[in-house]
């Protein structure tokens, strides 16, 4: 059938019962069905509410919920699940199975691997020497942290710039 077939009237929940294995990821240029929006590879987002910017890649099974913004070069992996109000910075990795809570900030350039829980209000920063003068051209380079597979971040955690978070830990 075409795409949002299975969807269309059924919402958001609905949709994301009916996950089938995808092998592939794609470049997020949706279609609209009704409030949601259908990637090709099943995955869904409020459209109504939900800002995914051009060039965004999202895994198939994944779901993006309200009042989301996940910036350009973002991938996001298969079976993935972005709460409401939560904000990806640009070229963010984020591995399969990933759970990201409510109001949850993911700074550019941060991997986050495989199986990673992050819990709600979560802050990741990447700049280790901020500065309210804005210099034209400075040339900001990021130092993001990185999650490693499987780690668990408890809600309120906030993540100092560069720092790694090992395989499994429990921060």
């Amino acid at each position: 059938g075409k795409i949002g077939d299975d969807v269309a009237g059924s919402g958001v929940s609905d949709h994301c019962a009916d996950r089938h294995a995808q092998d592939h990821v794609f470049t997020a240029l949706a279609v609209a069905v009704g409030a949601t929006t259908v990637f090709p590879a099943r995955g869904a987002v409020d459209a109504r509410v939900t800002v995914v910017d051009q060039g965004v890649e999202l895994g198939g099974g994944s779901v993006i919920y309200a009042l989301t913004h996940v910036m350009s070069g973002t991938k996001i992996g298969k079976n993935c699940l972005i709460a409401s109000q939560v904000f990806i910075g640009r070229n963010a990795i984020i591995g399969d199975g990933v759970r990201i809570h409510n109001g949850s900030h993911i700074t550019e350039g941060m991997v986050i691997e495989e199986g990673v829980f992050i819990g709600t209000h979560v802050v990741t920063a990447n700049d280790r020497s901020p500065s309210v003068i804005v210099v034209t051209g400075a040339g900001f380079v990021p130092n993001p942290p990185i999650i490693r597979k499987g780690a668990i971040i408890g809600a309120g955690v906030i993540i100092a710039p560069g720092i790694e978070i090992g395989e499994g830990a429990f921060v």
